[in-house]
């Protein structure tokens, strides 16, 4: 992978390679909002360059759900 490339790589490598399950994790949004889960995928790619941008973030499908997001939600 291209994150290996990544400066300081060495210094912040996991001691243990952890495959994350979001549908283990996030279990109760699977069925709810696949959209979610998706979109927490894509901005959590360790990846740089598989790495969701911000502006594609922001136009992602999850934020034309009804009712709307609330973008200031837990602030």
């Amino acid at each position: 992978k291209d994150a290996s490339k990544l400066p300081l790589w060495q210094t912040m490598k996991p001691k243990k390679l952890y495959i994350p399950h979001f549908s283990d994790v996030f279990s109760r949004f699977m069925d709810t909002c696949p959209e979610v889960i998706d979109l927490l995928k894509r901005m959590l790619e360790l990846d740089p360059k598989k790495r969701i941008t911000a502006t594609e973030a922001l136009k992602h499908p999850w934020f034309q759900l009804e009712p709307k997001p609330n973008p200031s939600f837990g602030r």
